[in-house]
């Protein structure tokens, strides 16, 4: 049995339980491709016999969010012992791409424990292919630059956004950053790519491995096997005659080998499926100033909050938000490590350090509203004490890893498990009273992925997968604030996943930048770059911890931060004890807080994959000024400790040489 769909650009060819998705011509995409599910009893990854099943083919016209196009289900069923297999494709007119979802129904009499789910992998003669030659092909990806797992001591960065695809092996998107979710492969030598995304974050998180062996043509990618995974729980269980509807999935073969670009369309498709906050959210246009960084921490006051947000409105048009974070609980001064939701056990009201907030919070938050200001708060949902009264208490909230000891964030500190519904119940409270009682409009949201993300965890309760419950909390905070309200979302520092916001507004994606030194600095750059082309605005707005100035560095240190916030379009957050700075260092924060459009586009001149160096020197972008009229801003860094020669060629940051230009 053959089906074919075409739109005159791109090829979807269906024969015999293996797909193609190419271009026109067949040279570029994804080639004899299969399914495969694993069912509590195993299975193979290799291609199945799809003679044992009978297959049912149906096409029809298409209109959905995405435009006109075509859609062919293909139905695999009457295998005793199996559940039937729904596969869906669904191409576009004048696109380039391919969505498509591969769901499971249960018509046997027994229940199946579904553990991975296979949309499809390469097969014996099966290949990934963009160009000529394999030695020439790279891929990027997020966690090329940086990734997090717990277990293995949180962050582990090698700095490579470019990694050439011969005989490399990599597993993509299970890291415990909330990684932008797609994969794009292309050749230094041909100007297509291939882009492979998840679609949709319900319930199961995508994953690609790939090993950069040569196919038996020598030009493509033999080992390429993307699935589906939960965390959290063993699998989805399916009784007789129930559905389970998999991620969708989203391909494109792309005109370009310049991921700066590639992810465009990607980008704009979420966002017709998707509402996310980034295009409405108050924190493109307003910044907040933090309590948190550049000497304050945790003696944050009353006193201090006010009169920092005093001068925040006679000198600063551009903050609009005023944020107090950790060291509003009391005897949080002296604890050590950080703050935990066992701060606010048994409830808020309680735990409030009432010698350094003397009026309270409602008192707060009121006064910054007739200063013109808005308030903010910040909290911690999933670490807790070892020695609090919340553990003495609930020793059975503790979320533990399969060998079924405690996960720990540090000796002394411990996790919560979000599928205990006291565990919800505490939470949903806490947040409650800030929001609806003390009056609080933004939430800053700190050391809260550990729920959802660490692989290692087993949930009590076996009912829902993280991303089901991530989703919840998400969206459960999302509906406490006031619609033009924030939130935030800290550690563990993301990396640009765009399903965060359809519920915040912004994503923290370095570590604190704590007094501004510079490794803290450093660090930050080179975690920015994968994500600085991948929505945005468009989705969730990236933060870079807050701007400000560490008077014990020298001045050329602190240009340098505040130059590269600002050029990475990351001036959410301003920090330290504004009313102690020199009118001259005000005068800075000032000059790059007029450039305010926080997760507009900005690029690189220099990204590679050939650079001899990492981050990237030269950055740009345009800021309008009319219809008619613009500004570009060019920053040319050098990021090491020794003096640089840097050329700037014009045409490589949107400039024509022969035209007079003013700088």
């Amino acid at each position: 049995m053959m089906e074919i769909m075409e739109n005159g650009k791109i090829v979807l060819t269906f024969e015999d339980g293996f797909f193609s998705f190419t271009t026109a011509e067949g040279e570029t995409g994804w080639l004899d491709c299969s399914f495969q599910a694993i069912f509590d009893k195993g299975e193979s990854l290799l291609a199945r016999d799809f003679s044992l099943y009978r297959v049912v083919c149906s096409k029809r016209g298409l209109n959905d969010g995405l435009g006109k196009g075509k859609e062919l289900q293909i139905l695999f069923s009457k295998r005793p012992g199996f559940p039937d297999e729904e596969i869906i494709f669904r191409i576009y007119e004048g696109k380039n791409i391919l969505v498509m979802q591969h769901n499971l129904i249960n018509n046997t009499s027994r229940e199946i424990l579904v553990k991975t789910l296979l949309d499809f992998c390469t097969t014996s003669q099966g290949e990934v292919r963009v160009g000529k030659d394999l030695e020439d092909t790279f891929f990027c990806h997020t966690q090329n630059v940086k990734e997090e797992f717990h277990t293995r001591g949180g962050s582990i960065e090698t700095f490579s956004y470019f990694r050439n695809m011969l005989n490399a092996k990599a597993v993509l998107g299970d890291s415990e950053d909330n990684p932008f979710p797609a994969l794009f492969i292309a050749s230094k030598s041909h100007a297509r790519g291939l882009i492979d995304a998840a679609f949709s974050q319900r319930v199961r998180y995508r994953v690609v491995e790939l090993e950069g062996k040569p196919a038996k043509s020598g030009k493509g990618l033999a080992k390429y096997i993307p699935r589906m995974i939960t965390k959290g729980i063993e699998g989805t269980r399916l009784s007789p005659g129930e559905k389970l509807e998999g991620e969708e999935i989203y391909l494109e073969i792309v005109d370009s080998n310049n991921p700066q670009v590639a992810f465009r369309n990607y980008v704009d498709a979420l966002g017709k499926i998707y509402k996310f906050r980034g295009p409405v959210s108050t924190l493109r246009k307003k910044a907040v100033w933090g309590s948190w960084n550049y000497g304050i921490f945790r003696q944050v006051t009353e006193e201090t909050v006010l009169k920092n947000a005093r001068f925040v409105k006679e000198h600063f048009p551009q903050i609009g938000w005023i944020q107090i974070d950790s060291g509003y609980q009391r005897g949080i001064a002296s604890h050590k490590g950080p703050a935990s939701i066992s701060h606010l056990y048994p409830q808020p009201d309680t735990c409030l350090d009432m010698e350094k907030f003397p009026h309270g919070m409602k008192y707060l938050t009121d006064k910054l509203r007739d200063l013109g200001l808005r308030p903010a708060i910040w909290i911690s949902t999933s670490i807790v004490s070892r020695d609090s009264l919340l553990l003495s208490e609930h020793p059975d909230w503790v979320l533990k890893a399969k060998s079924g000891e405690p996960i720990r964030f540090l000796e002394n500190i411990l996790m919560l498990d979000i599928s205990v519904p006291a565990v919800r119940d505490f939470i949903l409270q806490a947040l409650t009273i800030l929001i609806k009682e003390w009056g609080f409009e933004g939430i800053k949201l700190d050391f809260w992925s550990y729920h959802f993300e660490v692989k290692e965890m087993v949930y009590q309760n076996q009912e829902k997968s993280s991303l089901e419950w991530r989703n919840w909390l998400l969206s459960r905070i999302r509906s406490l604030l006031p619609e033009d309200g924030y939130l935030e979302t800290c550690c563990c520092a993301a990396m640009g996943n765009p399903f965060l916001g359809i519920y915040a507004d912004t994503y923290r994606f370095g570590n604190d930048i704590d007094k501004g030194d510079w490794e803290h600095i450093i660090k930050s750059v080179k975690w920015v770059v994968p994500i600085m082309h991948m929505g945005g605005y468009r989705t969730i707005i990236p933060d870079a911890d807050s701007i400000g100035i560490n008077m014990d560095i020298p001045l050329n240190e602190n240009r340098m931060w505040l130059s590269y916030c600002m050029m990475a379009r990351s001036l959410v957050e301003v920090g330290g004890d504004l009313t102690k700075l020199p009118p001259e260092r005000i005068e800075d924060l000032r000059k790059v807080l007029s450039t305010i459009d926080n997760g507009a586009p900005s690029y690189f001149a220099d990204l590679s994959p050939d650079m001899p160096y990492f981050p990237p020197r030269i950055w740009h972008f345009d800021l309008p000024v009319s219809p008619s009229q613009g500004k570009k801003f060019i920053g040319v860094f050098n990021w090491s400790d020794k003096a640089e020669e840097i050329s700037l060629h014009l045409e490589k940051v949107g400039l024509t040489p022969e035209k007079p230009y003013t700088f």
